[in-house]
């Protein structure tokens, strides 16, 4: 055999065994599966987000496991409502659907807790046979720390701020600071 076809075979035998590794190799779980990353904008104060977060999200986080990836951001942090306003406004929200539940999933905007439900489970469909999609693109979301709150179960536990305005001299005002207000404060 010549020098010549010594060279070629083994040129051969080297890339049918790197094409044939590669093939054969296991893949890992991420190549394997697509995932569907979305982000749902929410409020403590706002029940229809407990029940969204509660109730909706957990069985479909069960349902595709790793395959789907939902970013929740409290909006009652200063720092994250800009984040909400950018949202908005990068997929131009009109201001009759600016409210929270809200979720960003691919091009979509999902709001309410009657639209979620109804929508997301098909959008997550649809975004897996097409292979997936990565969170949306919304500015400042990739620079944005990872939430740290996360919702409890149970309503929302509602804050309420008075004034009073009273008379130190007056009787009934002393009444209502003692009797009332007092026990409120503890």
């Amino acid at each position: 055999m010549s020098k010549r076809h010594v060279t070629i075979r083994t040129i051969l035998l080297i890339l049918l065994v790197s094409t044939w590794s590669t093939w054969c190799a296991p893949r890992t779980k991420a190549q394997q599966e697509p995932v569907v990353r979305a982000v749902l904008f929410w409020a403590e104060s706002c029940p229809h987000c407990h029940d969204v977060m509660d109730h909706v999200i957990p069985p479909l986080e069960e349902e595709y496991g790793d395959q789907l990836e939902v970013r929740t951001i409290e909006i009652s942090d200063p720092d994250n409502y800009p984040l909400w306003v950018a949202a908005m406004e990068a997929f131009q929200v009109p201001p009759g659907s600016q409210g929270v539940p809200m979720l960003f999933i691919g091009d979509t905007v999902l709001v309410g807790s009657r639209e979620i439900p109804e929508q997301l489970p098909g959008l997550i469909e649809q975004h897996l046979a097409a292979g997936g999609v990565d969170y949306p693109d919304v500015p400042g979301l990739k620079d944005a720390p990872e939430p740290v709150l996360e919702a409890t179960a149970g309503p929302p536990r509602s804050v309420v701020q008075m004034y009073f305005f009273y008379d130190r001299l007056c009787g009934e005002c002393v009444l209502v600071e003692e009797e009332v207000l007092a026990p409120l404060k503890e």
